[in-house]
């Protein structure tokens, strides 16, 4: 759907930039769209907070916070595996997280 850059802006820490691919499809720049509403209306520990979304030059845009250690596959490719304490560490924060959209209404479909 989009493209994922770690982006610096002078005297701030570094956020993850999200940017929508060019593409004629309408269905394609709504669904950028609702993850921006949807992202505005969840505030909870273990979801990275939405800063900034819009568009420029034709191409839309969110603004994140960047999650410094990175998504859990990259964890895991270099860790090989975690000790039954960090796994927990981990999915607690995550059940939260779930928890928390739920409770507004939003299923997610693409845990990372």
């Amino acid at each position: 759907m989009g493209a994922v850059f770690e982006a610096r802006r002078p005297g701030q820490p570094p956020v993850a930039l999200k940017v929508l691919l060019p593409s004629a499809d309408p269905d394609l720049l709504a669904r950028f769209e609702r993850e921006a509403k949807v992202l505005r209306q969840l505030d909870a520990r273990g979801i990275v907070r939405l800063l900034d979304y819009g568009g420029d030059r034709g191409r839309a845009y969110l603004v994140q916070e960047l999650c410094p250690d990175g998504d859990l596959a990259g964890v895991l490719r270099k860790r090989g595996h975690l000790a039954p304490e960090e796994a927990r560490a981990l999915v607690v924060p995550l059940c939260e997280a779930l928890g928390a959209a739920h409770a507004v209404g939003i299923v997610h479909r693409d845990l990372k």
